[in-house]
C-alpha cells in the first residue's frame, strides 16, 4: 500500500498530468468496446471476440501531434502515433479500474517497488484514482505508455462495461 499522499497536484512519478480532463469517447463505443480519450491519447478496451472468450483486447494510442509540439518527434507532415496492444484477462481489468468487490489480482512485489497499489507486468499499475498502462514510465509526454485519471466518470463507465 502506498505511503504518499498522492494527488491531481501531486501525482505519483511514473504517471503524465496529460491525463487530467480524460473522458468516455462515445462517438467510437459500442456494446462491445470502451473508449476512453485523455490529454495525449486513446484508450479502448474491447470484449472478448468469441463466446466463452477470456482474453480482453486493450488497444492504446498516443497522438503523436501532441508529442512533436514538445519537440518529443521529428517528421515533417507525418502524424506520428505510438501505439501498443495488448491482452488481459477480465480479473486483472477489474483490479486496474478499481471495481469494488471482486479480488484483487497483482504482483505486490511490483506495485511496493513503484510506491503502487496495483501492478501487473506489462499489464499496468494502478495507485487510488492514477492508472498507467501497460505500466510505470517516466510521468513525462513521449512516454510508450498511457496515463488515466479514474474520475467518477471513467469510474462508473469502466465498471458498468466490464461487469455487463
Amino acid at each position: 500500500m502506498s505511503t504518499e499522499p498522492y494527488s491531481l497536484e501531486n501525482p505519483p512519478v511514473w504517471w503524465n498530468k496529460s491525463a487530467i480532463g480524460n473522458r468516455i469517447n462515445r462517438a467510437n463505443m459500442d456494446e462491445n468496446c470502451l473508449s476512453i480519450t485523455t490529454g495525449s491519447g486513446h484508450l479502448n478496451i474491447k470484449r472478448p471476440r468469441k463466446a466463452g472468450g477470456i482474453v480482453w483486447g486493450i488497444r492504446w494510442i498516443i497522438n503523436g501531434e501532441m508529442l512533436k509540439e514538445e519537440g518529443m518527434v521529428t517528421g515533417e507532415g507525418e502524424k506520428e502515433l505510438i501505439k501498443g496492444y495488448r491482452g488481459f484477462f477480465l480479473r486483472h481489468l477489474l483490479t486496474a479500474f478499481d471495481v469494488p468487490e471482486h479480488p484483487n489480482s497483482s504482483h505486490p512485489s511490483l506495485a511496493k517497488r513503484f510506491d503502487a497499489e496495483h501492478a501487473v507486468l506489462g499489464k499496468f499499475i494502478r495507485v487510488g484514482d492514477f492508472l498507467n498502462i501497460p505500466g510505470p514510465g517516466t510521468g513525462m509526454d513521449g512516454d510508450a505508455n498511457l496515463s488515466v485519471h479514474l474520475n467518477e466518470w471513467i469510474r462508473e463507465e469502466s465498471q458498468r462495461f466490464l461487469l455487463k
